[in-house]
């Protein structure tokens, strides 16, 4: 029986980089990816002994579903899921406001929402966007939204590097309680006050949780300049500079997450 990797992909989830970076790290040889749906959360799916990974993608747009898609009886399923066997769940971006107790999201353009999550799968503030690296997503631009952000991350050697990874308006996180042996920060933010956390790993019952406020899947492609793509041709100049680092955290991130569901 192949171990899944269930990936929400329920509109508005963005998994356009995230499903070939998957693919990438976990060997089709070895795992299969499953693009679910919250009426497969309701029906069960976690509950699977080959469910071993739940993936909440990012979004497109600012307007997040999730709160209208994951209702309680969800929730329920994903802290089952961890609570009951070595499995892992992996948060991006908008994932990551969503299942962290608090949201405060709070654009320079636009209205200030605020969320409580009604069963966080981490006791912690996740605020946004973060200047200076915040941009308004427009339908027009592919990845409008989208800038490089330095952080310093931890590799598996222990010790610290620096990058740049891709951001998308997603939040920093600011755990409640302060040395929480349950919890890891993996990366922080360089250039915000007090570095905030950018990554998070967080034991939770049996499993793991790992929380991103950043795109660490994200990586550089060749893209000629072309009518319609010069943001994300730029953006990807921007990036490659940071790609060996990059590889290296996302590498080091689904490793430990393999090694998790050991």
């Amino acid at each position: 029986m192949q171990p899944e990797i269930l990936v929400f992909s329920e509109h508005p989830a963005a998994t356009g980089s995230l499903i070939p970076a998957l693919r990438t790290a976990f060997d089709a040889a070895t795992f299969t990816i499953r693009m679910v749906e919250s009426k497969d959360l309701r029906k069960g799916i976690l509950k699977r002994p080959e469910s071993r990974i739940f993936v909440l993608p990012g979004i497109i747009g600012e307007d997040s579903a999730y709160p209208a898609q994951l209702d309680r009886k969800a929730h329920d399923e994903i802290h089952n899921f961890l609570q009951g066997g070595k499995n892992v769940v992996l948060t991006i971006c908008a994932g990551t406001y969503f299942m962290c107790r608090d949201t405060l999201y709070a654009p320079a353009w636009g209205p200030r929402r605020e969320h409580r999550s009604i069963a966080p799968l981490f006791n912690a503030a996740a605020r946004g966007p973060l200047s200076p690296y915040s941009h308004i997503s427009t339908p027009d631009s592919e990845y409008s939204d989208v800038s490089i952000v330095p952080i310093r991350f931890k590799g598996l050697d222990k010790s610290w590097h620096k990058t740049g990874i891709c951001y998308g308006n997603g939040p920093a996180l600011y755990p409640v309680r302060e040395n929480d042996p349950d919890t890891e920060i993996l990366a922080v933010f360089d250039n915000i006050p007090d570095n905030p956390a950018a990554i998070v790993r967080r034991r939770f019952g049996q499993g793991a949780v790992y929380l991103s406020g950043v795109l660490p899947e994200m990586g550089y492609a060749a893209i000629a300049p072309a009518p319609g793509l010069e943001r994300v041709a730029q953006l990807m100049q921007d990036l490659k500079p940071h790609e060996m680092a990059r590889r290296m955290l996302w590498n080091g991130l689904t490793r430990r997450m393999k090694a998790d569901l050991a």
